[in-house]
């Protein structure tokens, strides 16, 4: 009796601390009550063969702050990857930016060049029950070139060594 009383005390511990600390979200019924707050807002990817060689770049930030880079190529021993931390609210904003320029509703760029890697963007929505938008582009238009030009910034100011 007393080992059941005291697991769920323990169970419930998470959803007290997140009360108590200003995080609690309202769950609606036979959602998933989210504990750990580390679900991907961003993943970006550059992919394809240039005249320099294959590229593969991958990107991913999650709603916790945890960034991750990755650059791979087809050639032998060549690859990096690199780790990075922000504050949960710098992702969220840079979220928040991607789909102010419109990324949650961006479709398809449907011309191709050569020499030019393919960009693919996913903006996820808050939550873990939740919505996500993709699309991808060779070249920058009117519409992708902001998008491209903040994803990069990002990138160089996070991962300086990239």
């Amino acid at each position: 009796m007393k080992r059941s009383a005291f697991l769920g005390s323990l169970a419930a511990l998470p959803l007290i601390l997140a009360a108590s600390s200003g995080t609690a979200r309202s769950v609606e019924p036979g959602a998933c009550i989210e504990l750990w707050f580390h679900e991907p807002l961003i993943l970006y990817d550059l992919t394809g063969a240039t005249f320099a060689g294959p590229t593969d770049t991958s990107l991913a930030v999650y709603s916790s702050g945890s960034v991750k880079i990755s650059s791979a190529s087809l050639l032998p021993g060549i690859g990096r990857a690199a780790v990075a931390y922000i504050t949960p609210a710098e992702a969220r904003n840079l979220a928040v930016e991607l789909r102010a320029m419109g990324a949650h509703s961006l479709c398809d760029v449907p011309v191709s060049g050569a020499d030019i890697p393919l960009k693919t963007l996913t903006v996820f929505g808050t939550g873990s029950d939740t919505f996500a938008h993709t699309f991808s582009w060779f070249n920058a238009s009117a519409a992708t070139s902001p998008i491209q030009q903040r994803l990069t910034e990002f990138i160089s100011e996070t991962f300086p060594e990239f």
